[in-house]
């Protein structure tokens, strides 16, 4: 990776480091738990269980939870995507 002060001189160099920015943020995977109307049906414990079981199976850099608002799933819950 380059240095934070290296000069970008074409658009092929931003094109790389908007590659390796968005790499370095990037998980393998994301959990979404909304946790807006849902938190009546436990979504808050269901995201706690996720982040425990994530940081137990040494999972913390390549899995990310998140809380999200509403999907409008509800009535598919629980609902996922690959």
């Amino acid at each position: 990776m380059r240095s934070k002060s290296s000069v970008l001189t074409s658009p092929a160099d931003l094109a790389a480091r908007r590659a390796e920015l968005e790499a370095a943020q990037r998980p393998g995977a994301r959990v979404l738990v909304c946790a807006t109307g849902c938190r009546a049906l436990g979504s808050l414990d269901v995201r706690a269980a996720f982040d425990e079981a994530v940081a137990s199976a040494g999972l913390k850099e390549r899995v990310q939870v998140v809380a999200v608002g509403c999907h409008g799933l509800c009535a598919k819950a629980p609902a996922r995507s690959s």
